[in-house]
């Protein structure tokens, strides 16, 4: 039971790092927006806007921040992050208690936020391959999807008990510390990281960013599984921009009746990320990945389904919802451990940077198009729309190399 990767000490702090700064994000989550809205009265138009620029640096800067990790060495650049973070996110209680605080410090904190993190997103996914073997990928990539769906579950109850006792600003304190305990665990571990490749000639980091892409685009494994993260994060965005809505407009859900059917099939978060192992070593890993996207868009198409008596509404949406929660950590366990174990050292930074750009970058402009396509053609053709497209995801997949792949490759 606690064999593998419970006796690697310098994976455990690694991933004790990467839980408590998970945490801290999904309270972030919700506090910054509430921020704005409890003290600056901000309207929907602004916090839409603070939303969306969070996402803007993946679609921006994500090649070059790529090339820049794999040009220094990882652990610094988390524990650097961390700091930094922890720095920014305790500016805006600062500026609170002290009567200064507007609304255009909060959209350079979302900016600056959604730039740090997407350089930990990144680093974090470069440097496990360095503390463990490739044959323990799976499992360490399975236990840091747990923290993530964990921290989705727990995050918001976390948040919304401080913001209610104590208001938004405590919740953004709160945050500034996760990041400073993931900090000092990164700071402890011990196993030195191999210095990188440096460039050769005259490379510059713009060079190094566009062969990161071609790579990316040429490899024949890697590059069916982009194309799918950039269909699946792009018509995804578009179902989270009206989502809500339909919810609430449509289906004439309560806001208490929602919470209800998102805890209750939220679970499947946790489980599939602790089976995420298990089905790979039965299905194997291609087998797992394609089927963990053909249930995301089916699982998603409970939403425009749903209908008739209150409880069979409540019923498809917690069904819906528990299929998608229970796919998401294993396609995200499986779609990394496979790029991880395919791409050198020396291309990971580059690499997990594309695969930031495809699921986050897409998201500003994905959901644009939702909300745009909600107001024109309604919410649940929109819906519709965009499980049409999840589902184009997983035939990109299914009908790729990946699907053959049994085990991670040499």
């Amino acid at each position: 039971m606690f064999g593998g990767l419970w006796r690697n000490p310098d994976f455990l702090k690694l991933w004790l790092g990467q839980t408590v700064s998970q945490v801290g994000g999904v309270i972030r989550f919700i506090a910054l927006p509430l921020t704005a809205i409890i003290t600056l009265d901000a309207s929907p138009i602004e916090v839409g806007l603070l939303l969306a620029v969070s996402g803007l640096p993946a679609l921006l800067i994500g090649p070059l921040a790529g090339a820049y990790v794999d040009r220094h060495k990882r652990r610094s650049i988390l524990i650097a992050s961390d700091w930094l973070r922890a720095l920014v996110i305790a500016a805006v209680p600062v500026a609170y208690f002290t009567d200064s605080l507007q609304m255009w410090m909060l959209y350079l904190a979302a900016i600056a936020m959604g730039s740090l993190s997407l350089m930990f997103e990144v680093a974090y996914r470069s440097y496990l391959p360095s503390l463990v073997e490739r044959s323990e990928l799976v499992e360490g990539n399975s236990k840091l999807e747990l923290s993530r769906s964990a921290a989705d579950i727990a995050g918001p109850g976390i948040g919304g008990a401080i913001i209610q006792f104590a208001g938004a600003p405590f919740a953004l304190i709160a945050d500034a510390v996760s990041f400073a305990v993931s900090a000092i665990s990164l700071h402890t571990i011990k196993k030195q990281e191999a210095e990188p490749d440096r460039p050769v000639g005259d490379a510059g980091i713009f060079r190094d960013a566009k062969s990161g892409l071609q790579y990316v685009l040429r490899h024949r494994l890697i590059r069916p599984l982009f194309l799918a993260a950039a269909t699946l994060g792009f018509f995804n965005a578009m179902i989270d921009a009206v989502f809500l809505l339909y919810m609430t407009n449509g289906l004439d859900l309560s806001p208490g009746l929602i919470g209800l059917v998102f805890a209750i099939g939220g679970v499947g978060l946790v489980l599939g990320a602790m089976v995420a192992n298990r089905l790979v070593a039965i299905a194997g890993i291609g087998v797992t990945l394609s089927g963990a996207l053909a249930i995301l868009a089916l699982s998603d198409l409970a939403l425009p389904l749903a209908g008739g008596p209150l409880p069979a509404v409540i019923v498809v949406l917690v069904l819906g919802l528990f299929g998608f929660s229970f796919a998401l950590p294993l396609y995200r366990v499986t779609q990394v451990s496979l790029s991880q174990a395919v791409t050198e050292s020396q291309l990971h930074g580059r690499m997990n940077a594309a695969f930031q750009l495809a699921l986050v970058g897409t998201i500003p402009v994905g959901a644009l198009l939702g909300g745009l396509s909600g107001e024109l053609i309604g919410l649940r053709e929109t819906l519709f729309i965009g499980v049409a497209g999840e589902a184009v995801a997983a035939v990109l997949l299914l009908a790729s190399p990946v699907r053959s792949v049994k085990s991670l490759p040499d």
